[in-house]
């Protein structure tokens, strides 16, 4: 696994003072080690493109490109480019400064470079407020068939369960908020900038399609974003849903036919027969998990984790308010989960993510 960050200057000094900074930028900021270096520069020194993890070192006579082919730069061109797909899970960042532009895949690289990592954005903070539970926990699902569907096609299938309540300490909770942060980049890839105006004014002119494009755009290229990049750091993932050509021709079908659930029963008829007769969705007891049948010990410690360390977050949250959503028991475990990890993003704190 590596990353890739790309430097378009109008002047060679300008190139070269990115690039340093891209190759001292603090390693706790990414979720690899390292090393940094530089891939391809430009005869003119005005582009450069630097390479975070293996494979590290000059690349001569080749297309030089991000791990998900983002970003990439032909020698012989000189040229930059970038781009992601419909479904924006392999985002691209932009960010840019006085002469230069610096484009990314992850964000919090893009941000340390141009030198706006340390820069709290209210709106981003209310955003990940609002997302809520999952960026301090994972949600445990309820009713999971894919058990069944793996022993129909004969392919194994592993589950991994949370731990129970009551065997997580205030250690795993600390560790759980920073990495969380670090893995979904700062915060930063899960909610890039999506106003909301536009989108008003297209439900307006047609509110089916507006719903289906904003779906497509928040839940791919939000949430299905910010967890492939948690995946891809330990496992090769390939997500044929997420490709232009699959994405291109389920949009063509009606979205009738999509919301009915005829498109998904046509293709399991074509493709899998054998699977038809599997409920897609059941209702089962929850599971029991620690991360939300936590004691007062726990609870405490998040009270006093985003009470110390939300300085920046009360610019944008009430603290008397949070104050009374982390009395101890916590009646919405949820907001305390929600406060506490955004506390570690505009605190910094997610930088010892890989502190022993």
């Amino acid at each position: 696994m590596y990353f890739t960050l790309a430097i378009s200057a109008a002047a060679a000094a300008g190139c070269a003072a990115l690039t340093r900074a891209a190759l001292d930028t603090d390693p706790r900021v990414l979720p690899v080690p390292g090393p940094p270096a530089v891939a391809w520069r430009s005869a003119d020194s005005r582009l450069a493109v630097i390479r975070w993890g293996a494979p590290a070192g000059p690349v001569a006579g080749a297309t030089v490109a991000a791990a998900a082919g983002t970003i990439w730069a032909s020698p012989e061109g000189a040229v930059l480019r970038a781009r992601t797909g419909l479904a924006r899970t392999d985002p691209v960042y932009v960010a840019a400064g006085p002469g230069a532009v610096v484009v990314s895949d992850r964000a919090g690289w893009a941000a340390s470079v141009t030198g706006r990592l340390g820069d709290p954005d209210p709106v981003m903070i209310a955003a990940l407020l609002n997302l809520g539970y999952p960026l301090g926990a994972a949600t445990p699902f309820r009713g999971v068939v894919a058990g069944t569907i793996a022993a129909r096609l004969g392919v194994e299938h592993v589950v991994t369960a949370p731990r129970p309540p009551g065997t997580a300490g205030v250690a795993d909770v600390l560790a759980r908020l920073r990495s969380a942060v670090l893995v979904a980049d700062g915060m930063l890839s899960a909610f890039e900038n999506v106003g909301l105006s536009p989108w008003a004014a297209r439900f307006g002119r047609g509110p089916l399609r507006a719903l289906d494009d904003f779906y497509l755009i928040n839940r791919a290229g939000r949430w299905s974003a910010a967890a492939r990049q948690a995946y891809l750091l330990r496992e090769r993932l390939v997500q044929p849903f997420f490709d232009d050509r699959v994405v291109r021709a389920a949009r063509d079908v009606p979205l009738a036919g999509r919301v009915s659930g005829r498109l998904h029963h046509d293709l399991l008829a074509g493709l899998c027969p054998d699977l038809l007769d599997v409920p897609l969705a059941g209702r089962g007891p929850a599971t029991a998990d620690w991360r939300r049948g936590y004691g007062d010990e726990i609870a405490a410690f998040l009270r006093g984790y985003v009470l110390d360390r939300g300085a920046d977050l009360f610019d944008v949250v009430s603290r008397r308010a949070a104050e009374r959503a982390l009395r101890v028991p916590h009646a919405d475990r949820e907001a305390a989960w929600a406060l506490a990890t955004v506390a570690a993003q505009v605190s910094g704190d997610w930088l010892n993510a890989r502190s022993p």
